[in-house]
C-alpha cells in the first residue's frame, strides 16, 4: 500500500540534497509514487497536521512544494527507468529471452504463456463469481 505522507517526506529530502537517493522502501516509490506525483493536483501534503512532515510541508510556498515533488519526481522516474532497462536486458528478444532459454521453442513458449494467461483469467472469473453467488445467498 502506498505511503503519501512519507512520499511528501520524501520530497521534502529530495528538495534539500542534490545528491538524493531514494529509500529502499517500496511503499514510497515505483509507478504508486509515479502516479501520485504526477496526477495527484493537491498541494497539500497526506500527513496528519501533528506530524514534523505535515509542518515542513505546511510552511512551503507553493511553489517550493512543486520543486519538492519534482526532485522526487525525477528519482522515481530514473529509477523506474533503470529498472525497465535491467528488464529489457534480462528478457532479451522474441527469440532470445528469459523464457525461450527454459523453453526452447518459440511456439511451445507462445502456447505456455497464453495456457497461463487462459487458466489465470478463468480462476479470476470463478472466484468472482463465487464471491458474488455467496453474497447474494447470505442477504
Amino acid at each position: 500500500m502506498a505511503n503519501y505522507c512519507k512520499m511528501d517526506y520524501e520530497s521534502l529530502l529530495a528538495l534539500e540534497d542534490a545528491d538524493y537517493a531514494l529509500p529502499p522502501n517500496t511503499n514510497r516509490k515505483g509507478l504508486q509514487a509515479l502516479e501520485y506525483l504526477i496526477f495527484d493536483s493537491s498541494l497539500d501534503t497526506s500527513c496528519s497536521s501533528t506530524q514534523p512532515t505535515a509542518v515542513q510541508w505546511e510552511a512551503l510556498e507553493p511553489a517550493r512544494r512543486k520543486q519538492a515533488r519534482c526532485a522526487y519526481l525525477q528519482a522515481v522516474a530514473g529509477e523506474l527507468v533503470e529498472h525497465a532497462k535491467l528488464l529489457e536486458t534480462v528478457w532479451g528478444s522474441a527469440e532470445d529471452n528469459a523464457m525461450s532459454h527454459v523453453v526452447g521453442n518459440p511456439e511451445t513458449e507462445q502456447a505456455a504463456v497464453q495456457d497461463l494467461f487462459d487458466n489465470l483469467f478463468y480462476f479470476e472469473n470463478e472466484v468472482k463469481n463465487l464471491k458474488l453467488a455467496g453474497r447474494v445467498e447470505t442477504r
